[in-house]
């Protein structure tokens, strides 16, 4: 027995010593296979793959030693594939630590600050980038709907067209003074708008008919208009439709006109999108507050954020961003963020430029003057989230008047700054001042809304002109307005106002109103 027992302990023992030098020459051989060398042969070329912190990242050329258990990786290689994951400057280190050849190995790699570790066992190599180290991602908590938002569109058709017909017919049952045709039925009347879209532009016009009259069929405003969609400029030429801003006034002419108009970019916001720089040191969860509401929650892997677009409402907010690691950690940022929906973002700008002959309709006609060639035009842009400034320009040669605009948002409301001053022939040089202020007053959680207070002081001089009054008409000096405006329940709202003017007549007396008003949804 002994004998026996002795015998099968030494053919366990000779087995695993076959089955050790199997595996070993398995292993020889499995290298030569693949690279066509043994172990000990010099650094092979191959393609390594790479994860970034656990996530596939894309592969790399490497020189790989297995004797040393060793890989230099090429360095523009390693750039594609962590394009995603490293802002540019450590891109940048990363090839300008590269040897002649343009390699990396382990320690020119730690130098950038990333971490990586070569496993030769499965042939791959992690990485591991610091929050610090990673590119900075813009996330709106709005959307995106920023420039390119639209690529899903319907893009418009080579060729489109619509018209719409508006009627009228009145019958009068008693005969007055505004009733043009006496008692009975009235002469109709019929206005058509259309236009064509061809060739990137849009004619439009209008034709109105007026039954019994003398000249019973008479054209409308007619315009060609182009839209330039990359840049939100439109350009206008014959009946012209321009905008005006502050104390300037609108004559219809007949010319040319050119306008930055965001209404062609829809997806576009242009008003302060607030912004708020957080990183994250390890993958976290934030619970983004506006005014005590939660709005949004989002899960974000570690790194540089920069948050934009905040919910918010006009006036002032306080906005609380709750961040909870994935330790369960939990810390605070908080921010007060103030908001004028007539504020543009930083950066951006509106104008409008608009110049040709003044029109009138007489008998049905289109009257154009040649002797008072007209302009107009203003300038705004955004300076920061709580500013933005403006100038404006109109005139002709009886008349030119300029003025200023100041926007800005603040702790005690949003206030609006137009300073202006004309000159007219015959009345010399005057001005014009008009100071407003919109404040949200906050209620707490007891109440639907906040409190909107609006409050308005417009001061003209004697001799103030426009274009469109050269005569300076102002018969009202100084002009005080209030108004409080506010939500009872989700369906009606309160709004109370008051106005005074200061008559500069003697023969005339102040004037003076008080409005209350509801309104209720239905």
């Amino acid at each position: 027995m002994l004998g026996r027992g002795v015998a099968v302990l030494l053919l366990v023992v000779g087995c695993a010593m076959m089955a050790g030098q199997a595996m070993a020459q398995s292993s020889d051989d499995l290298f030569a296979q693949v690279f066509g060398n043994t172990a000990a042969a010099e650094p092979q070329n191959v393609a390594l793959p790479v994860t970034s912190d656990g996530r596939d990242a894309g592969d790399v050329g490497a020189l790989v030693d297995m004797t040393a258990g060793t890989a230099l990786v090429n360095a523009a290689d390693l750039v594609d594939v962590l394009f995603r994951f490293v802002e540019p400057s450590t891109a940048q280190a990363l090839i300008d630590g590269a040897n002649a050849e343009g390699y990396l190995d382990e320690a020119a790699i730690a130098a950038t600050g990333i971490i990586s570790v070569f496993d030769p066992s499965n042939l791959r190599l992690a990485v591991s980038v610091p929050a610090s180290l990673r590119p900075t991602l813009d996330l709106s908590l709005r959307g995106d709907y920023q420039t390119g938002a639209a690529d899903d569109f319907v893009p418009a058709a080579d060729v489109s067209a619509y018209i719409n017909v508006f009627t009228g017919l009145d019958f009068v049952t008693t005969d007055s003074s505004n009733a043009p045709g006496g008692t009975g039925r009235q002469p109709i009347s019929t206005a058509f708008e259309g236009a064509i879209s061809a060739l990137g532009g849009v004619i439009q016009g209008e034709l109105n008919y007026q039954q019994d009259d003398d000249r019973p069929w008479q054209r409308g405003d007619l315009r060609a208009v182009f839209d330039n969609e990359a840049t939100a400029v439109r350009t206008t030429a014959g009946d012209l439709n321009y905008p005006v801003t502050g104390f300037q006034g609108f004559v219809s002419m007949a010319g040319l006109s050119n306008a930055r108009d965001y209404n062609i970019q829809p997806y576009t916001v242009v008003q302060p999108a607030g912004n708020q720089q957080l990183l994250l040191e390890s993958d976290s969860t934030v619970d983004v507050m506006v005014n005590g509401r939660q709005v949004d929650s989002l899960d974000l892997p570690a790194g540089p954020y920069s948050l934009s677009d905040f919910p918010v409402a006009a006036g002032a907010n306080e906005i609380v961003l709750e961040v909870r690691d994935r330790f369960g950690r939990v810390s605070e940022i908080t921010f007060n963020q103030f908001y004028d929906g007539s504020l543009l973002a930083p950066g951006l700008n509106e104008y409008a430029l608009a110049g040709g002959l003044p029109s009138s309709r007489q008998d049905g006609l289109y009257r154009y003057d040649d002797r008072t060639p007209s302009f107009t035009g203003f300038y705004r842009e955004g300076i920061s989230d709580e500013l933005t400034l403006g100038a404006n320009l109109q005139g002709s040669k009886e008349v030119v008047m300029g003025g200023g605009e100041m926007r800005v948002a603040t702790l005690l409301g949003n206030f609006l700054f137009e300073p202006a001053a004309s000159w007219a022939s015959g009345r010399g040089v005057d001005g014009a001042l008009n100071l407003q202020n919109e404040y949200y007053q906050p209620l707490g959680d007891s109440f639907l809304g906040d409190r909107l207070w609006n409050f308005a002081a417009i001061l003209r001089g004697t001799d103030f002109a426009q274009l469109g009054n050269p005569e300076g008409s102002n018969p009202v000096s100084l002009q005080l307005a209030a108004r409080m405006s506010q939500l009872l329940t989700e369906d009606l709202s309160l709004s109370l106002g008051g106005r005074y003017g200061f008559s500069r007549q003697g023969d005339r007396d102040d004037s003076n109103n008080l409005t209350v008003l509801l309104r209720h949804r239905l």
